[in-house]
């Protein structure tokens, strides 16, 4: 395992990447808000004639992305909204084509692969409490799309509480009794004697 404390010209880099590529994993930092900025970032290190190039080994190598933002929490101190791409198939190939605007979705989408976006993180954070809507909108990435997901959130929210609270009221619903088949009379056998 190799660490390098943070990625601040082509060729620490270019170094990375070759570590990666020999098989080693390599832990980094770079200063950008998201994965696919984080991405961008890499790629534009290097002279445009090398991009392709560099896109290829990227989409070979590169294991996962995760980015923080520390928000301040209601009841004092700071809390990580994470947003976390896991590389996969879907990621890679946009990678490789360079399509850092569809990087957004394949993360929303990627929950199977334990991804989240700072947008599903922040909604978390806030249904549950953590911290204020406001200061989780002033801190996502696009402030209107966030508060309209929010709002479908907390309706979601508060339809799953009534209906658990309904489900408390309600009596148990009564097993259905199974009717019992009559029994059928069972002929009686004659046995015949062998006669001497």
């Amino acid at each position: 395992m190799i660490l390098i404390g943070e990625l601040r010209d082509a060729e620490t880099a270019q170094t990375a990447l070759q570590a990666a590529e020999s098989g080693h994993l390599v832990l980094s930092t770079l200063h950008t808000v998201d994965a696919a900025e984080t991405l961008g970032r890499m790629i534009e290190f290097f002279p445009e004639t090398k991009q392709q190039m560099i896109r290829s080994v990227m989409a070979g190598v590169l294991r996962g992305v995760v980015s923080q933002r520390l928000l301040p929490r209601i009841d004092g101190g700071r809390v990580a909204a994470v947003e976390v791409m896991v590389s996969n198939v879907r990621i890679a190939d946009l990678i490789r084509e360079n399509k850092p605007e569809a990087i957004n979705d394949a993360i929303e989408e990627g929950a199977f692969f334990d991804m989240q976006t700072f947008t599903q993180s922040l909604i978390t954070l806030v249904v549950d409490g953590v911290v204020d809507q406001e200061t989780a909108a002033n801190a996502a990435t696009n402030r209107h799309d966030f508060l309209v997901t929010l709002e479908r959130a907390l309706k979601q929210q508060r339809a799953d509480i009534k209906a658990a609270q309904k489900e408390e009221e309600s009596p148990p619903p009564e097993e259905p009794k199974e009717e019992q088949a009559p029994e059928l009379e069972v002929p009686q056998l004659r046995l015949a004697q062998a006669a001497d």
